[in-house]
């Protein structure tokens, strides 16, 4: 019996393993640079109009790549993007409403945003384009609100502490 069940687990293994080789078969038809645009309009059309749902929404590219999410809101829509490998995501926040997207194209970025207890909507981008970029982000106020930040290049850390 113990024989049968392996050689069954190893079956459905392989089984997933070609449907996967066949899904991205189709990344090798095209260069770098057009199989990121197929991509990204993928990830804009699953996720790019999400509407009045509350969740997070999550899409990742690669290896190694970490996101951890600690949200409280009355209604929240976070999308989170990786492209790339060693990259990580840490969002941790208590707001009426939240809305926030964090991108990461490349490697080894790291975005870090801890916004505390906040009793106005909170509506954040973080964009990273390049490897070995940080952004760290404490706290939230009405001077943060619709914020926007794109790092591209490598190498940069911005830090954000947004005081009450």
């Amino acid at each position: 019996m113990k024989k049968f069940i392996a050689f069954t687990g190893l079956f459905f293994l392989f089984q997933y393993n070609n449907y996967a080789q066949a899904q991205f078969a189709l990344a090798e038809n095209y260069t770098k640079a057009e199989t990121q645009i197929i991509l990204s309009n993928q990830y804009e059309k699953a996720i790019g109009n999400v509407g009045n749902n509350n969740g997070v929404y999550i899409q990742q590219i690669g290896d190694f790549n970490s996101i951890s999410t600690n949200v409280l809101a009355n209604s929240a829509e976070i999308k989170l993007y990786q492209q790339g490998d060693g990259n990580s995501i840490a969002v941790s926040k208590e707001a009426v409403s939240v809305q926030q997207r964090i991108i990461q194209k490349g490697d080894n970025n790291t975005v870090f945003d801890y916004g505390g207890y906040s009793n106005h909507a909170v509506s954040l981008d973080f964009i990273q384009k390049g490897n070995n970029q940080s952004i760290h982000s404490f706290g939230s106020n009405s001077l943060s609100k619709d914020m926007k930040i794109t790092q591209s290049g490598n190498g940069s850390t911005v830090i954000i502490v947004n005081l009450k």
